[in-house]
């Protein structure tokens, strides 16, 4: 006779992960009132968040991104980056540096949603995606493969409040959609009202879902987890045009 397979209430369990994904977040926000501490546990906190949910794969840090031609990124305050092909992680002071090609994602967070912020979360990422990606052949088992075509990399923003009311609404959805393909915010969230996404479709003009309620957070942590699973896996990098630049 076969057993019954024992169910589980996934609301009540997702509300369970909910109530611990904003525990995290919520001590960074109580714990300072001096806006630049604060700032700084904020980013903590979600970079603790993403590490602990995301896949093994993935590794989640604050750093600066460059490529072969010396071409610098503006700091950026959350990398998510491959873990297992990344070949090196450059420190040099404070700074760490990550190579182009390791690069899936690029977050910004502020304080408050707004349109100053969104502009500078947006110049942040434009600063990442302007960058030269190599991609090598990649060889498994004696067999060479095409280089990997390199994927768009994802852009995201993450606050606390929002300047807009309703955060999500009319003014929001045009001022996010008038960036080009460098300044694009592709998802974000806002502890206070929820989050959105940006989904591309047939038409010139993404469309934005909106994820509000008790579940937020977790919808948009497996909207990211979809997001970058959608991705595949960074390009090999071209090690040549590395060592050419040092010669």
């Amino acid at each position: 006779m076969v057993k019954s397979v024992r169910k589980v209430d996934l609301e009540k369990l997702f509300g369970g992960l909910q109530n611990q994904l904003a525990a995290v977040l919520q001590s960074g926000r109580d714990a300072f009132s001096h806006p630049g501490a604060k700032g700084a546990v904020t980013e903590d906190a979600w970079r603790q968040l993403l590490s602990d949910y995301l896949p093994t794969r993935y590794q989640v840090r604050k750093g600066f991104v460059i490529d072969h031609k010396g071409r610098c990124s503006d700091e950026i305050d959350i990398l998510v980056i491959d873990r297992h092909y990344s070949p090196f992680l450059l420190t040099l002071g404070t700074g760490l540096y990550v190579p182009a090609e390791s690069v899936y994602a690029a977050f910004e967070v502020k304080q408050t949603l707004n349109v100053e912020n969104l502009d500078y979360a947006s110049d942040k990422i434009e600063s990442v995606r302007k960058l030269f990606r190599t991609s090598a052949p990649i060889v498994n088992m004696g067999k060479t493969s095409k280089p990997r075509r390199k994927f768009p990399i994802l852009g995201g923003i993450l606050t606390t409040s929002s300047d807009w009311s309703p955060a999500f609404g009319k003014s929001f959805s045009k001022h996010l959609k008038k960036s080009d393909r460098f300044r694009k915010i592709d998802i974000g969230f806002c502890m206070d009202a929820g989050g959105f996404e940006l989904v591309a479709r047939a038409r010139p003009q993404d469309r934005m879902k909106v994820f509000t309620g008790d579940n937020s957070l977790v919808v948009f942590l497996l909207s990211l987890l979809n997001r970058l699973q959608s991705l595949g896996t960074v390009p090999a990098i071209k090690f040549d045009r590395y060592l050419s630049s040092i010669d």
